[in-house]
């Protein structure tokens, strides 16, 4: 390590030659990475407490010298100190574990009065490769013009993405998720993280991340709100030939070369020409068409989908268990005999909970986004699932203590980093597992950098309601039974609303929310579906509260199905023969305080 660099960052005489007085005790007890104040006190005082309980006193030099070599590697490894509320802040960096190894080797000196007497056997060097990270995931907005230039090159020349041949490598990789991509099950967010480290090590460079869960990206206007420009360009400077390209990231070719829109009579009237039909193509009003007004709302509904992830963080249940070898589809606990409407929602786990607004965002995007058949064709999916494995991230370190089914094969892919996959090799232990993509980004081998706007803050509101209204139940819309269908829907639900005011507006002070059933194409008929459905459900609360609802009450409960795709209203008397359509209002249980936030949503 260079000492110029760590004489910069450590106090003191002499960097290169350290005393225990003058460097080494003041680690432990003044920890120059850690700010100054009653947080640090608070956190050196556990550290010494801690190491009592090993015979071992970080105050007293004799004491640290007799297991310096130990705590040394202990330090440089991360397995001390374990992180308490300053979480990984608390890990000695690079430039203190180069003072504790200098320090050893030149005879761990107490005064600069004492000789240097060199170690006979040298600790060698820190090898900088060891605290980097050469793959790290960047906030599409953070890009250079050079960054956000290579990755759109990549997905030309690598992928050949505006390829619509079934033996490109973009048609085959957005096939995998076509034919294998796990739903509705513990397996959902480790597969979609594998899926990601496979793209990546095609194109040899990271997926930059597009941050839907931006404060602010419910704000028409506001520079988190909406697709980011970089999907918006018309073309690209190649930065090997410096020609202008068509921009893959939006000319990308659909599944097989044709849109989902092209199919779809609800988009029939904006996408006509032979490019609607080749390329993928995203709601109108996302991308310039349509009034303000439509505009506005469509960014509005962000909301929505955000207070459905901050609900879904705050359980510390990841999932169900998996089982081995589980379903292709779904795996959730037995419903039959249903439980009682007291123990709702306390069955549904983070995984469920988060997949709802997954599919809302998918929907959202639509058309091709909106269709598991054509989804992964549309470079917005990369880069869109890119953060939800970030959010995925951020569960993992908040939860540390959470299960999972780890040796659950995420077919087709293979080898503890998803680097390869292979095509029906009855072979189980060869696959990528969940154990494996349960681990941290680091071990996976790439990191993720801050996003560039600031995530959602959590509403510090506790579950439960407030009020006049008040009361120890919290109401909640129940959909047992849910299945992958051939097609997609939205399902908007509203309490005691008039017909008229049925409109799914974040200020309408009836409307609950929305589920978004993502269609899986003909894979839906191809017995990877199992009978028995998965259970989803939607806070009530912020609507009771709006409409003074008290508890136990019986208030008329309303929905509207579209079908995505036709962009047609499904009569109740169709919808409600279908499985997992019809809600059901039940009053469950708050969750308890201490174990998570209520979000809450503004109302008109």
């Amino acid at each position: 390590m260079d000492l110029r660099e760590l004489a910069t960052r450590v106090q003191g005489p002499e960097t290169k030659k350290p005393t225990w007085d003058d460097h080494i005790a003041g680690l432990f007890t003044k920890p120059f990475w850690i700010p100054e104040g009653t947080t640090r006190d608070r956190v050196t005082a556990r550290w010494i407490e801690a190491m009592k309980g090993y015979m071992m006193d970080l105050e007293s030099y004799e004491s640290v010298k007799q297991w310096a070599v130990t705590t040394y590697y202990h330090l440089r490894g991360r397995s001390m100190p374990l992180p308490g509320e300053l979480g990984e802040q608390e890990y000695f960096p690079k430039e203190a574990c180069e003072l504790i190894r200098l320090w050893i080797n030149q005879g761990m000196r107490k005064t600069t009065d004492d000789e240097i007497e060199l170690r006979e056997e040298e600790i060698e060097d820190i090898d900088e490769s060891e605290w980097e990270i050469p793959r790290v995931r960047k906030d599409i907005l953070e890009l250079t013009q050079e960054e956000l230039d290579y990755y759109r090159m990549q997905l030309d020349d690598v992928l050949r993405a505006g390829d619509p041949d079934s033996s490109s490598p973009w048609q085959k990789l957005g096939s995998i998720h076509t034919e294998w991509c796990l739903h509705y099950q513990e397996a959902f967010l480790p597969w979609h993280r594998a899926h990601l480290l496979y793209m990546e090590s095609l194109i040899t460079c990271p997926i930059p991340y597009w941050n839907f869960f931006a404060k602010g990206a419910d704000e028409y206007g506001n520079p988190s709100a909406g697709i980011p420009q970089a999907f918006l360009d018309e073309e690209y400077k190649h930065p090997l030939t410096g020609l202008m390209r068509p921009n893959p990231l939006k000319y990308a070719c659909a599944n097989s070369g044709m849109s989902k829109a092209a199919m779809s009579p609800g988009y029939r009237g904006e996408f006509k020409d032979t490019n609607s039909k080749k390329y993928i193509q995203r709601d109108p009003r996302l991308t310039g068409g349509g009034t303000e007004e439509e505009r506005r709302e469509k960014i509005s509904k962000v909301k929505l989908y955000q207070d459905q992830i901050l609900n879904a963080l705050t359980w510390p249940i990841f999932s169900q268990p998996q089982g081995l070898y589980g379903y292709p589809w779904a795996n959730i606990q037995s419903f039959d005999p249903p439980p009682s409407d007291d123990e709702y929602p306390n069955r549904e786990d983070f995984d469920g909970l988060f997949e709802q607004p997954h599919d809302n965002f998918h929907g959202w995007i639509g058309p091709d986004m909106a269709d598991n058949s054509y989804t992964a064709f549309d470079p917005i999916f990369w880069s869109y699932h890119a953060n939800v494995d970030r959010i995925f991230e951020q569960y993992i370190h908040d939860h540390q203590d959470a299960t999972f089914s780890s040796i659950f094969p995420l077919q087709p892919f293979t080898g503890a980093r998803a680097d390869k996959m292979s095509l029906g090799d009855p072979r189980k232990h060869i696959y990528t597992t969940i154990g494996d993509m349960a681990k941290t980004s680091l071990a996976l081998g790439y990191s993720i950098a801050p996003p560039v706007h600031q995530d959602c803050p959590p509403n510090p509101v506790l579950y439960g309601r407030e009020g006049p209204t008040a009361g120890s139940k919290t109401p909640y819309v129940l959909f047992q039974g849910v299945k992958c269908t051939t097609e997609s829907y939205t399902i908007d639900v509203y309490i005691d609303c008039p017909e008229s005011r049925r409109q799914a507006s974040v200020s309408n002070k009836h409307y609950v929310g929305r589920l978004t059933r993502m269609g899986m194409g003909a894979s839906a008929s191809k017995g990877r579906c199992i009978k028995k459905g998965v259970t989803r459900v939607l806070n009530a609360a912020g609507a009771a509260e709006c409409l003074s609802i008290r508890d136990d009450a019986e208030p008329v409960l309303s929905q509207v199905v579209t079908d995505i795709k036709t962009g047609e209203t499904v009569p109740e008397e169709v919808y409600k023969q279908w499985d997992g359509f019809v809600g059901k209002l039940v009053w469950g249980a708050a969750m308890p305080q201490g174990k998570g936030r209520r979000v809450e949503k503004p109302r008109g």
